[in-house]
């Protein structure tokens, strides 16, 4: 998974539903993309620090203390939609940290 790439497409899918709600009377289905919309776009910070490779039992252990429930990122049944669920998005600065971390005492290590 190519996380930038999908982050610049959610960026253009923000801008579309933008322009559709500018452009539009007010309407449900437009307000329903945008909201879905900025829900993915919030996700990709997480997203990118979750596949980040240097993360280790600890850090996996921190981040679901962090959030208070199991995360299964290696089963197949685990989407973007179960982050979404989860609301991880309100932890993405404290998952991002963790993931930070992790890279910073890989390259001590090193």
């Amino acid at each position: 998974m190519d996380a930038n790439h999908i982050k610049n497409e959610a960026e253009k899918y923000f801008k579309n539903a933008n322009k559709c709600e500018k452009s539009m009377d007010p309407n449900p289905v437009v307000e329903k993309l945008k909201t879905n919309v900025l829900t993915f776009k919030e996700a990709m910070p997480v997203v990118t620090a979750l596949r980040n490779d240097k993360l280790k039992e600890n850090h996996w252990a921190e981040i679901q203390a962090l959030i208070n429930k199991p995360l299964n990122v290696d089963e197949p049944t685990f989407t973007l939609k179960s982050l979404i669920d989860m609301d991880v998005n309100q932890y993405a600065d404290e998952i991002g940290a963790i993931s930070m971390q992790a890279t910073q005492e890989h390259k001590l290590r090193d």
